[in-house]
């Protein structure tokens, strides 16, 4: 593939930091632009450059929020923009013990996930429109199963 940047690989304490970076920046009155380079250096024992940290904000955002996540706003809102249930594992872990050396509240994953249908349609899914409310039912269904003793199909009422 001619002509394109070769793929930059973070690791997920990377991730981890630039995502609760935005929270640290709010809570101190600090330039998440201005910053995010040397204190990647500094905190996660790496070398990168500001545009490409914006660029792996970015990527991560429209890969664990939405396709059309801002990473402006994001910086200006922090991590109450996330999806919880989206975020990997591992990478949540690793927020976590940041924000504890911190002492930030630990994110945590609701009881029931932030839930957001998806409409698969074809090959393609369609982004949902807006949150629901999701509650617990049980359903009885008849599945034509043949009563042993008669011989007999249930009947549906």
């Amino acid at each position: 593939m001619a002509g394109r940047a070769p793929r930059v690989l973070f690791s997920d304490t990377e991730i981890a930091f630039l995502l609760n970076y935005a929270d640290y920046c709010l809570r101190h009155s600090v330039d998440y632009k201005a910053t995010i380079s040397a204190e990647l250096r500094a905190r996660a024992n790496t070398t990168r450059k500001t545009q490409v940290a914006l660029k792996k904000l970015s990527d991560t955002l429209k890969k664990y929020v939405r396709k059309s996540a801002d990473a402006k706003q994001y910086i200006q809102t922090g991590t109450g923009y996330l999806t919880m249930g989206r975020i990997p594992t591992p990478v949540l872990a690793i927020m976590n013990r940041q924000r504890t050396e911190w002492g930030f509240d630990v994110l945590r994953r609701a009881a029931v996930p932030d839930v957001q249908d998806t409409i698969v349609t074809g090959s393609s899914i369609a982004a949902p429109t807006q949150r629901v409310e999701v509650s617990t039912m049980t359903m009885e269904v008849s599945r034509g199963v043949t009563n042993r003793n008669s011989g007999e199909k249930p009947r549906r009422g």
